[in-house]
């Protein structure tokens, strides 16, 4: 899986965001978490996958956090870009995301 986060205005990379993979709709309790910070590029590279259903999160600190549910085949990598839009409001701990 090749994972893009970019600035939505900007469409400029978020090198200081925040990538986590969660095995199947998340729900599930005890569910096997990666996290990982994106490249200079704002790319984050996930091999060796297993095929299936996974839920991907970016996020950072005074951007709008976003997610999605993909599915993951053998057969090709799997491509997801996010375009985090700023938040208008002065954030407090975590509650920007």
């Amino acid at each position: 899986m090749e994972v893009r986060i970019l600035d939505a205005r900007a469409q400029q990379p978020l090198k200081g965001a925040r990538l986590d993979l969660i095995l199947g709709d998340g729900r599930e309790l005890g569910s096997p978490r990666y996290a990982a910070a994106p490249d200079d590029h704002g790319i984050v590279r996930l091999g060796d996958l297993r095929p299936g259903a996974y839920t991907v999160e970016a996020r950072l600190m005074g951007y709008r956090y976003e997610w999605r549910r993909v599915k993951v085949s053998s057969a090709d990598t799997t491509n997801v870009t996010f375009a985090l839009s700023r938040i208008d409001r002065e954030c407090k701990g975590l509650d920007c995301y």
